[in-house]
Formats: C-alpha cells, sequence, structure tokens
C-alpha cells in the first residue's frame, strides 16, 4: 500500500529498504504534470533504471486496458494505460542501446483519441529503427488497434480479435430525468454556442450535424494512419469498408488487419530468441515500404551483392570457448538489413501476391528467393481459396 499510494501522502516515492519497518526513505521526487516534459523517462535514466521488462535484449512493452490521455505510469493494475507512461516508454526504448527489439502485449478495447496519435507516430518511428512485434492477448480494439499497426507484425491467437477503426462519441440527454425528480436546471452563457453538448437540454440537430462531421474526419484520419503503416496489407479503402467491425483470428489475417495467427507464448519466445540468437542476428519482419523508404531517403533497391558485402567485411574474433564469433561492421550490417527488408517487402506487396498470400510469405521469408525470381513464380501460380469459416 506503502509503495503504490505512499508518492500521494509523503510527496515523494517511498522506497521500503531490506530492514523495513525499521526504516522508511522517501526518494526521488515525484515528476512534473504534463506530457511536454518526458519526465518520467529521464527519471528512470538517471536511475539507470527501465522502464519496461527486458528479456535478453528484447523489451516488453505492456499496452493493456483502458487507454487514457494523461496519467503518468498507471498499467495494467490499475486497469488502464497512460499514454505519458507509453511515450516514456517507447521514447526510451528508441534511445537505449541495450534495446534490440521490442514486442507491444496488447489487450485493450480502445479509449481516448486525445493524446493517442502522439505516441502512435514515436511507436512509429520505433518501429522504423528497431524490430518490433505485437502479440495481442487478446483484443485490439479501436484505440488498442491504432496503437498495435505500428508494429512491424501483429500476431493474435486464434480466439483475438481486432479492428473497430472507428470513432464513437456519447451524449447522454438528462432533461426528462431531471424534470421527473422535480429539478430545473438554468444555463446562464455567453457566446451562442457555449452550452453545446450539454446533458440538461436536448441536443439540436445542428450540434448534432457539428458531431457527426468532427466523428467522420476523426475516423479519416484513423484510417489514414492504420493504412500508412499497414501498407499493401491494409489500404485505406479496405480499412474503410471494414465499417469499424471487429475480426477474429484467421479472418483477421485475410483482412489485413494482423500477419499470422499463433499462441501469443510461442510468438513471444521465437522473437527473443530471433533476436538473442547471434550479435548479427535480427527479426526482419514485413517492414513497410513507407519505413523503407524512410530509412534510406527513397528508392530501396535489392541486390545479392549488398548482403554479400556485409559478409565479406565482417571482422571476426575468437569467443572465450574458441569458437569464432562474427563481428559485422555496423553501417554494412545495416545496408544488408535494408536490403533484406525491401527485398520482403517488395514480395508481399507487389501486385502478384495478390490473392496468393501463402506463397508469397514463403518465398519472402522463408527462401532466399530474388524479389524479381519470386514475382516470377507467384505470376504462374494459382491464387490462395481462402478458409470458410462459420
Amino acid at each position: 500500500i506503502l509503495e503504490a499510494l505512499g508518492s500521494r501522502i509523503a510527496g515523494d516515492r517511498i522506497v521500503l529498504e531490506s530492514n523495513w519497518p525499521d526504516q522508511i526513505t522517501a526518494v526521488r521526487p515525484l515528476e512534473k504534470a504534463g506530457v511536454l516534459e518526458d519526465t518520467l523517462g529521464q527519471r528512470y535514466e538517471r536511475h539507470n533504471e527501465l522502464p519496461f521488462v527486458m528479456h535478453g535484449n528484447v523489451a516488453l512493452i505492456g499496452i493493456e486496458g483502458t487507454l487514457v490521455h494523461k496519467g503518468r505510469h498507471i498499467g495494467a493494475r490499475s486497469g488502464e494505460t497512460s499514454y505519458e507512461g507509453l511515450m516514456a516508454q517507447v521514447s526510451l526504448a528508441r534511445r537505449d542501446n541495450r534495446v534490440k527489439g521490442v514486442v507491444f502485449e496488447v489487450d485493450s478495447h480502445g479509449g481516448e483519441v486525445s493524446g493517442v496519435y502522439d505516441v502512435a507516430e514515436e511507436m512509429a518511428a520505433l518501429s522504423i529503427e528497431k524490430p518490433t512485434l505485437a502479440i495481442l492477448t487478446e483484443t485490439a480494439a479501436s484505440a488498442g488497434y491504432l496503437l498495435a499497426s505500428t508494429a512491424r507484425d501483429i500476431v493474435l491467437p486464434t480466439t483475438g480479435a481486432c479492428g473497430s477503426i472507428g470513432v464513437i462519441v456519447m451524449h447522454a440527454e438528462q432533461s426528462q430525468a431531471l424534470k421527473d425528480n422535480g429539478i430545473a436546471i438554468t444555463l446562464i452563457t455567453s457566446g451562442a454556442r457555449k452550452g453545446d453538448m450539454n446533458p440538461f437540454e436536448p441536443l439540436p440537430e445542428h450540434v448534432r450535424d457539428d458531431i457527426q462531421a468532427a466523428v467522420h474526419d476523426s475516423r479519416q484520419q484513423f484510417v489514414s494512419f492504420v493504412a500508412r503503416q499497414r501498407g499493401k496489407r491494409l489500404s485505406q479503402s479496405a480499412a474503410l469498408a471494414t465499417e469499424a467491425a471487429m475480426f477474429r483470428g484467421e479472418e483477421a489475417v485475410r483482412a489485413g488487419l494482423a500477419d499470422r495467427v499463433a499462441r501469443p507464448s510461442e510468438a513471444f519466445q521465437q522473437f527473443i530468441q530471433s533476436m538473442n540468437r547471434t550479435p548479427g542476428s535480427t527479426y526482419q519482419g514485413k517492414q513497410r515500404a513507407m519505413s523503407l523508404n524512410d530509412m534510406t531517403g527513397g528508392e530501396t533497391t535489392t541486390t545479392d551483392d549488398t548482403a554479400q558485402s556485409a559478409v565479406a567485411h565482417d571482422q571476426t574474433d575468437t569467443g572465450t570457448s574458441g569458437e569464432t564469433i562474427i563481428l559485422p561492421d555496423a553501417a554494412l550490417l545495416q545496408q544488408a538489413r535494408l536490403a533484406e527488408r525491401a527485398r520482403i517487402a517488395g514480395i508481399l506487396e507487389c501486385d502478384e501476391a495478390k490473392d496468393r498470400g501463402p506463397q508469397a510469405q514463403h518465398m519472402a521469408l522463408h527462401t532466399g528467393m530474388s524479389q524479381q525470381d519470386a514475382i516470377g513464380v507467384l505470376a504462374n501460380s494459382a491464387v490462395s481459396v481462402p478458409k470458410s469459416t462459420l
């Protein structure tokens, strides 16, 4: 109780030392309110701490419960995740060299629009710089899906669901209930629109029309952002066509909202293993073409020579057990990574991959086939027939 609520009592964070209850020390000044200063992230850096659990070089960041704008580092134990706390974690994951990849554990039905795009853009920037994976356990709806869409890949279980790409506003009009209880409300305002959306009077038609227009605009912003993150996997028109519906399991994959169905625990372990396997290993994922252009400054060309060049210029050293350890040149390794990402994106997002998803994924992710050869094979392959669902 003291650790959770002590800051509200003492004004500082309460830390219980090993000889408690004989000694309780108040340390670490309470961070300032607001979102313009990353005081929360700076506090962790001052104490050389990380606000997330590390599995080797993989950070695990939770996006769970109701999503709210402010609230600092409230989390799952309160049933909410604040964009403030999430921003601190994502920003620190971007700049901390110990973090080589990030998994977002998403289980949220959504939340507030206010503040979501600021943290979403930060998450999108992280996905450009480092491998990211969103694992749904089990739901990513509305703002929860918007944040999940920033990851390079989205994985969900067979019973998982995602979507709800839409916006909702509720107006609760209480005038009749107040009248029934003998309560009369008089609003005295200055400004013709000052009382818009007040709950004590019926909602005027012109106010409703204004709210409806704002909701439509907000949905279009939502759709545009998701389409930017998902690329050809989920276009703007396809996102709009979902009509804010939810999609489950394989249905979500076919609709382009997710990338594969898997047990969350297995997907998590696979990501950790891929990121921690060797000093130069990485988890590529289905990186967006937009992100590739952002990283390279324009068009990305893929040649087998690029990857070979990186290997040819690697330096080697001998570990303590006598085995040879590859120490890649950082610039050449990054060049090879970009080339591989471009190859994968070129195969998955080509016109020939449409309706041939499984074949395209196999060629892109499980073979060394060049983009040109893969497109040629896809062009002569039969289209995939989606499985029927109950």
